[in-house]
């Protein structure tokens, strides 16, 4: 089997990306993908009765893996690469915070080193001698 193919982002831009990327992620695909139509009435003050537990669906996750995959182009837009689709996991997630556990664990993994701050950088011009 293939070592997993890293990501072209640094784990410093990881964790600057992920705070815009998780809101992204709850408002343009859980919220509209993933959400119950009496889910989706709740949370926009209308009415319904959201039942998640119930019938025939009862004991399935709340968040399919395939469902997962179509965040892939929001991934793409904060990290500069499609969403892996080996990082998602089988069987789907029971919420969107487990989804989003599940993946920044596995996502940064996966990102380069973190880089060292560079106390000498100086702007274009500028000498860096010291006086």
């Amino acid at each position: 089997m293939k070592p997993p193919l890293p990501l072209p982002i640094s784990v410093d831009d990881f964790d600057r990306a992920l705070p815009a990327m998780r809101v992204d992620l709850e408002n343009e695909w859980y919220n509209l993908e993933c959400l119950s139509l009496d889910e989706q009435l709740d949370a926009g003050g209308g009415s319904g009765s959201a039942s998640p537990d119930a019938g025939l669906y009862g004991g399935m996750p709340r968040i399919d893996s395939k469902a997962v995959s179509k965040a892939s182009p929001i991934v793409e837009r904060h990290l500069g690469c499609k969403l892996p689709l080996d990082v998602i996991r089988r069987g789907g997630y029971n919420s969107f915070d487990d989804v989003m556990a599940d993946l920044t664990t596995k996502l940064r993994g996966r990102c380069k080193p973190a880089t060292t701050a560079n106390p000498q950088r100086s702007e274009p011009g500028q000498s860096q001698t010291n006086a």
